[in-house]
């Protein structure tokens, strides 16, 4: 199960980062990203995967990370000069029972790259990637 819960928790934690973040109009299902951020500061643009799960594994399709990849290049590429760094980025949160849970962030940029899906354990809970 995952919902505009988990993408609402991971914007307001990006926002508190001094990232401009926002969830996209149709994230979900469908969507070709479910956040985006921009921090104008460190010319950093991240598109980013959100998922929320309470199994101890999860496998994030390659095409996910393909329509992450089409939504940079469709509508970022030509309003970004060369300097800016676009990120790809997988957040999870691995929820327990009781409400709680736990986010990882990681930088997937080289599976997009590669066209390579992205496996991750909860066990794997090191944050690759810092906002």
């Amino acid at each position: 199960m995952r919902g505009r819960y988990a993408e609402e928790r991971l914007v307001a934690k990006l926002v508190s980062c001094g990232w401009i973040a926002c969830r996209t109009p149709m994230s979900g299902g469908t969507a070709q990203v479910d956040v985006e951020a921009i921090k104008p500061s460190e010319k950093r643009l991240a598109l980013v995967e959100v998922k929320s799960t309470l199994r101890n594994s999860l496998t994030v399709p390659l095409e996910a990370l393909e329509r992450m990849k089409r939504r940079y290049e469709g509508w970022y590429k030509h309003l970004l000069k060369e300097d800016w760094r676009v990120e790809y980025v997988l957040a999870v949160l691995w929820r327990a029972k009781g409400g709680k849970g736990s986010w990882v962030l990681k930088d997937v940029s080289e599976h997009v790259n590669k066209s390579r899906p992205v496996a991750i354990r909860r066990e794997d809970s090191e944050w690759t990637w810092r906002p």
